[in-house]
């Protein structure tokens, strides 16, 4: 963790083996990386903050996840490059219960909702509603959750009524925390199998 003081982590979450949790831009007391309850962060995730990446509760990352918030400035190519600074206007949020596939990358300003699948290998460059599946460079959303059916159907028979029924992320998150104690599997946390 670089700038661990501007980082916050959740009660019972878990940050898994070869993790980087970089904030570029230390100010006051600003949050720059929010780590919400009972989320699990696979192997590997590069965290890159810019103005903000806050991560709701019960977000589960796969392994080789990036989520980059800032890059470095390029305005002047005269100069050299690891001089210029990175930006610091991006914010990154992932919402309550988001699965988030192996290898994929969110960059820039993007809000994913809750209850959201993102598939493996996908990029992220823009927003995803609530209850959605997406996958693909750049990540397109290919289903929806429809609450009245109890199932995924595809984007072009999601309806209004099944829009209007989903539950708002509070009341989404109400109902998750009623389904009882959550064992986090340390064992694939890291090489010492969740010995430590």
């Amino acid at each position: 963790m670089l700038g661990k003081a501007f980082i916050r982590i959740g009660t019972n979450s878990v940050i898994s083996q070869d993790c980087w949790l970089n904030v570029n831009h230390r100010q006051g007391d600003r949050l720059a990386i929010d780590i919400g309850s009972h989320c699990f962060i696979g192997r590997r995730n590069f965290f890159s903050s810019g103005r903000k990446i806050r991560f709701a509760d019960y977000v589960l990352t796969a392994n080789d996840c990036q989520f980059l918030g800032s890059t470095h400035i390029v305005d002047n190519p005269m100069r050299p490059i690891i001089t210029t600074g990175t930006s610091d206007h991006d914010v990154i949020e992932v919402g309550v219960n988001a699965f988030i596939g192996a290898g994929v990358r969110v960059v820039g300003t993007v809000r994913i909702g809750h209850g959201c699948v993102v598939g493996a290998g996908s990029l992220v460059t823009r927003d995803l509603p609530a209850f959605s599946q997406a996958h693909g460079s750049p990540a397109t959303v290919r289903k929806r959750y429809s609450i009245s059916r109890g199932c995924w159907v595809p984007i072009g028979e999601f309806t209004a009524e099944d829009e209007a029924a989903l539950p708002n992320a509070q009341d989404y998150l109400t109902t998750l925390r009623t389904a009882g104690p959550i064992h986090m599997p340390y064992i694939a946390s890291g090489s010492d199998m969740g010995n430590c």
